[in-house]
């Protein structure tokens, strides 16, 4: 037998050699089927974007948030939520467009908010 070949043989009679290569299933390493880096849709009453929802409202006292007409999740260093809303400014229904970061730790920060 040749030296790699005896080396080989050592080696994998030794347990050092590369395990099997394991596939995992696409789908569990996303979670809520968000994929890392890009936006996604999500349910509206899903609880990130209530809780975004809620988060926007009180930084904007001036306004009532009423509905989510549609919401986005993105995986970064934590989640952003990006969701349009109606709301009641002034005793007029407007539209508003917010982004709400959500880090590791749970602290949420207001990333945008801008008036449609």
């Amino acid at each position: 037998m040749n030296r790699i070949a005896c080396t080989v043989t050592i080696f994998t009679l030794l347990g050092c050699a590369a395990p099997a290569q394991t596939v995992i299933p696409r789908d569990s390493i996303r979670p809520s089927g968000v994929l890392a880096g890009a936006y996604q849709p999500v349910p509206v009453d899903e609880a990130k974007v209530q809780d975004a929802k809620a988060f926007a409202q009180s930084r904007l006292p001036f306004l009532t948030l009423v509905d989510v007409n549609v919401a986005y999740a993105q995986v970064v260093q934590g989640w952003n939520v990006k969701f349009i809303t109606t709301g009641v400014e002034d005793g007029r229904q407007v539209t508003w467009k917010f982004v709400v970061y959500r880090d590791l730790d749970g602290q949420m920060a207001l990333s945008m908010a801008e008036r449609l």
